[in-house]
């Protein structure tokens, strides 16, 4: 594989976390239950330090039994400033009912 051109990476300061939180409005919540993932694509509001969802999950439901098997879920955030350079941010933590 010699064409393959590298993306490196570099951390971001609090500042431009909380700035790519606040400006991005969506990305994929990813949840897990006995070893099996599961993604789903949601919008969100980030406010001092705590991301919110509205998830619209009911009881039964798959993503319901998936929210309630994850004790650490993932999410992530990403775009792209165009011609060549982009953006991620990966958040962990429980999630919990507000």
């Amino acid at each position: 594989m010699d064409q393959v051109e590298y993306a490196y990476t570099y951390g971001m300061d609090e500042a431009e976390l909380e700035r790519r939180l606040s400006s991005a409005e969506n990305g994929t919540l990813s949840l897990a239950r006995d070893g099996e993932a599961y993604g789903v694509p949601v919008t969100h509001h980030y406010d001092e330090g705590s991301l919110y969802f509205r998830l619209g999950a009911h009881e039964g439901s798959e993503k319901f039994e998936f929210i309630e098997a994850t004790t650490r879920a993932c999410y992530v955030v990403y775009g792209t400033s165009p011609p060549d350079a982009s953006w991620s941010v990966v958040v962990r933590g429980p999630l919990r009912e507000v």
